[in-house]
């Protein structure tokens, strides 16, 4: 059987092509080719086929979808097993195409001569990959990695043609890369050293200035230190650039010899695979160590000794780390990382890109901006740390992190691996989602650290570190038997034990009916009234907690607290971190949270969140707790999180997170309704509906939605409210409540938010002289929302050339750039405006530009709108495939329920399928878009594509 992943989802058996059924059935057979020979457990699928709320038969359909793949296989196709928890494709891995790409990547890096290899990697591709499964989250990440190793491996094509000296090739085939991949450095340094061996030398310089001028118009970056020396070895010549340079090597010295006594037990298999991927990062082969295991086997202890052994021979390490309750912001744990990397790094080091990433996150407010910049500067980052000393990136608790982290470490694995760097992740198995965490990471770059649990011989050695004595005959065994050798459960059975003076093979029979909980709960019982205490608030505040905290929730003063806090650390529950405290394992917290009853718990968290409040300002992991904590605590607080929620949501958008705050949104959303609080509701319902709608998400709401948004309550929320309800096609209305807020009591910031609303109907209307008065009214005063007062000269400015005055539009766009500077977000919507106009103006060549810019933001409305536009700009300039995009593009935009320029859209495809030769298609679409204009009410005014006088003669 061979099953083809590479293109559309498909297998053949026996030379016929099986049918594999509908998207789910085929999402299951997919993601269990993907992992041949290994059991998916049930939790996965259900978690991929229904990501937001699974239907209560989902185990049943599941199972119908195996018995049907079951019975297709059964004839002479690969047995389909059943292996608790979950289901395994008993096929060999090599007879699934993604499998023998990867496989035939790396035997290509160990050949002498890999172009054989490659050609016949890049020849297993029959289109995108997973191409049918793109509403299934695991098929997108998946294919998304992979398209990254299939432009590796043509831009290793590249550079092996160079090196086999077949540089007239490399110019054929670069020349094709860089115009599909304009920002792929590597593959323009290929072509342009293939120009350079050519003879080309001029040829190649102006490939180089062509890379730097995109690169700074469209990312605003400078091309990378390679891209540079590249440079400037051809303009003086260099004899090195006729051989291709092998790469750098970092030398690594081996770690000093741990003493016996202090080694860390049952895990010498494990540190000799560590220091085989050191040995290779030193000789430019970096690594992503992983290791997955249940609570309690050792992870972050293993995490600590391999950075140990780095730092030990004369290496960097720098720490992150996941929070299972859910306090601290999307891509925290990449803050931490870099801060500590800027603490590190000699002034100079980090370059322009990197240096955007320090100034957006060292700070620790929000990051903000374009994804593609902020983590194209943490990963330039990262690889300025390495060239200072060999380094390595740790993130304790994977199974916690955030999406936009796990995707962040992804890309920084993708990038930096060849470049000797060791990655080090660790994740808690049995956690929902953790197989998938794990699954989403580029696998050839995997290497997977033993965690076995401890011997009878290692478990004796524990007992005797834990009570100073050696342990009876028969002891050791026992605790074998009972915690099958996790470390933690060892550990915490052997000082129980210890503690009662009863450390013999009977007690240990006796003491862990429940696993650990029972244990900890003893021990806890032990402790004075006082550790019990501050440890459970601890518990309670799910991150690391400050002393003045503790004394303010506890009633203790400071000094009890430390008196307290040092009889925790004493009993190995609690260590130090920080200026503060934090639980030694989240087994800890668990079993002290089960013991509050929920009456004391609602009050504590009530008190945890006044005490954070009491701090004034707040940075954003302090936002999150307030929100967490007074939401578990609504009984006695009410809706007094809702605020809470709704910052940190805020701080979410900044930083791209669009899953994390449509999420905080939801939950202000209940509590509001619980609270029964309508002025409260409508506003939360406004701010949802517009992360929905810009992330790409559910469609804005047609009904009235609660009534009129209230505009003294938040200028943001009322003007967000109404965009959303005008982009559904209601614009009169949307202007009509705008108007009769002019007509009472505003302040300025107010009433210039009202003109604006007033003005943005108005232009979509197709209303120009009242547009330009309400927006003349609306730049007049200051009104605090950033996107508004960008938004202003942006629609003064395409209303200026629907008028017939193009300086007055060009002063407009500039005003709008000017004000967008310095946020990657704000100047990503600057350059959706941009796009319009060159648009309107028929400059396909800028609009592309503009619009390129906003298209890669796969999971916002702004790359679906641009991606219109990019399409309309390629058919202007001769491609004969771009209007058929431009009507994938459109149709994504409609099917949103955005309905915004839907007509001025139309034109523009009309014009793209009049310039390939195609009019009955070009006046179908003229004809669409006066149809849309009358009922829609969105006329388009612009001079170019009105000429015709369709669009013209019709008023709203």
């Amino acid at each position: 059987m061979r099953v083809v992943l590479l293109g559309p989802v498909g297998a053949e058996a026996g030379g016929e092509a099986l049918r594999l059924g509908g998207l789910k059935q085929r999402a299951v057979f997919a993601l269990l080719a993907l992992n041949a020979r290994r059991v998916v457990p049930l939790d996965r699928f259900v978690d991929e086929l229904w990501p937001r709320e699974p239907p209560a038969r989902a185990t049943l359909g599941l199972q119908s979808y195996v018995s049907r793949l079951r019975r297709l296989l059964a004839a002479d196709g690969p047995h389909l097993l059943t292996r608790p928890p979950g289901w395994m494709l008993d096929l060999d891995p090599a007879h699934v195409d993604v499998n023998r790409f990867e496989q035939l990547l790396t035997d290509a890096r160990r050949a002498g001569d890999p172009r054989a290899l490659l050609a016949e990697a890049l020849g297993l591709w029959r289109g995108d990959a997973l191409a049918d499964l793109q509403a299934v989250p695991f098929a997108r990440a998946e294919a998304a990695r992979l398209a990254e190793l299939r432009l590796a491996a043509e831009e290793f094509a590249l550079e092996a043609a160079l090196l086999a000296g077949d540089a007239e090739a490399v110019v054929a085939a670069g020349g094709r890369f860089v115009t599909a991949n304009p920002f792929r450095e590597r593959g323009w340094r290929a072509l342009a050293l293939g120009l350079y061996r050519t003879g080309r030398q001029s040829d190649a310089l102006a490939v180089l200035a062509r890379l730097r001028r995109g690169l700074a118009e469209e990312l605003g970056l400078d091309p990378a230190d390679d891209t540079r020396e590249l440079e400037a070895g051809i303009l003086r010549h260099d004899p090195a650039l006729t051989v291709v340079p092998a790469p750098a090597v970092v030398e690594l010295s081996d770690p000093p010899e741990a003493d016996a006594a202090d080694s860390l037990l049952g895990r010498a298999a494990a540190l000799a695979v560590v220091d085989q991927a050191r040995a290779a990062a030193g000789r430019g082969r970096g690594a992503l160590l992983v290791l997955e295991a249940s609570a309690g086997a050792g992870k972050t202890t293993l995490l600590q000794a391999v950075a140990e052994r780095v730092v030990a021979a004369g290496g960097s390490v720098v720490h992150g780390s996941g929070v299972g309750t859910g306090a601290m912001p999307a891509l925290w744990p990449w803050v931490t990382i870099v801060r500590e990397v800027a603490e590190r790094l000699p002034d100079g080091a980090p370059g322009e890109a990197a240096g955007h990433a320090l100034e957006l996150m060292v700070a620790g407010g929000p990051a903000g901006g374009s994804p593609t910049r902020l983590f194209r500067g943490v990963v330039d980052l990262l690889l300025a740390a390495h060239r200072v000393a060999p380094l390595l990136v740790v993130l304790d608790d994977l199974q916690w992190v955030d999406p936009d982290s796990r995707t962040l470490l992804a890309l920084a694995v993708d990038q930096l691996i060849d470049h000797g760097v060791l990655f080090a992740v660790a994740v808690r198995s049995g956690e929902p989602g953790a197989e998938a965490v794990v699954a989403a990471l580029r696998r050839d770059a995997v290497v997977r650290l033993p965690l076995p649990g401890l011997g009878v011989d290692d478990i004796a050695e524990v007992v005797r570190r834990v009570s100073g004595q050696v342990p009876g005959p028969g002891v050791a065994e026992a605790l074998h038997r009972r915690t099958e050798g996790n470390p933690f459960f060892v550990g915490e059975l052997a000082r129980l034990l210890a503690s009662e003076q009863r450390l013999d093979p009977d007690a240990v029979g006796e003491a862990l009916p429940a696993g650990v909980e029972e244990v900890l709960r003893r021990r806890l019982e032990r402790l004075p009234q006082p550790t019990v205490a501050l440890l459970t608030v601890a518990a309670l505040a799910g991150r690391p907690i400050d002393v003045e905290t503790l004394a303010a929730v506890t009633g203790l003063d400071a000094d009890a607290v430390l008196d307290a806090g040092e009889s925790a650390l004493l009993a190995e529950l609690l260590v130090e971190q920080g200026p503060g405290f934090a639980l030694r394992h989240d087994l800890v917290r668990q079993t002290l949270e089960r013991g509050v009853f929920q009456a004391r718990r609602v009050r504590l968290h009530a008190r945890l969140a006044e005490a954070v409040r009491a701090r004034g300002v707040l940075a954003a992991p302090d936002v999150v707790a307030v929100a967490r904590h007074l939401a578990l605590a609504e009984p006695v607080t009410g809706a007094a999180a809702v605020p809470f929620l709704a910052a940190a949501a805020d701080d979410a958008v900044t930083r791209n997170a669009y899953r994390e705050a449509e999420r905080l949104l939801e939950q202000a959303l209940a509590l509001a309704e619980r609270a029964v609080d309508a002025q409260l509701v409508q506003s939360v319902r406004g701010r949802l509906a517009v992360v929905r709608v810009w992330s790409g998400g559910a469609r804005p709401a047609t009904g009235d939605g609660g009534g009129e948004p209230d505009l003294i309550e938040s200028i943001a929320g009322w003007v967000n409210a109404l965009v959303t309800r005008g982009v559904s096609g209601r614009y009169g209305e949307v202007v009509a409540i705008a108007e009769r807020a002019l007509a009472t009591d505003l302040d300025p910031a107010a009433r210039a938010a009202a003109h604006f609303v007033a003005g943005w109907g108005q232009t979509v209307r197709g209303q120009l002289d009242e547009a330009a008065e309400h927006l003349r009214a609306a730049a007049e005063h200051e009104i605090g929302v950033p996107a508004i007062q960008i938004a202003v000269p942006a629609y003064t400015a395409i209303v200026a050339h629907c008028r017939g005055d193009d300086p007055a539009a060009d002063r407009a766009v500039r005003l709008a750039h000017d004000r967008a500077a310095g946020d990657a977000t704000l100047t990503m919507e600057t350059d959706l405006y941009a796009a319009w106009l060159h648009a309107m103006r028929g400059d396909a060549d800028a609009c592309h530009r503009r619009a390129t810019a906003c298209a890669d933001h796969e999971d916002s409305l702004f790359g679906a709108h641009a991606r219109v536009l990019v399409a309309w700009a390629e058919a202007m300039r001769g491609d004969p495939a771009a209007p058929g995009r431009a009507d994938e593009a459109y149709q994504r935009v409609a099917a949103s329920g955005v309905l915004l320029f839907l007509p001025f859209y139309l034109l523009l495809r009309a014009e793209a399928h009049r310039r390939v030769g195609d009019a009955g298609r070009a006046a179908e679409l003229v004809a669409e878009a006066a149809t849309r204009s009358a009922v829609l009410g969105d006329v388009c005014r612009v001079p170019r594509l009105t000429a015709n006088g369709v669009q013209g003669s019709r008023k709203p």
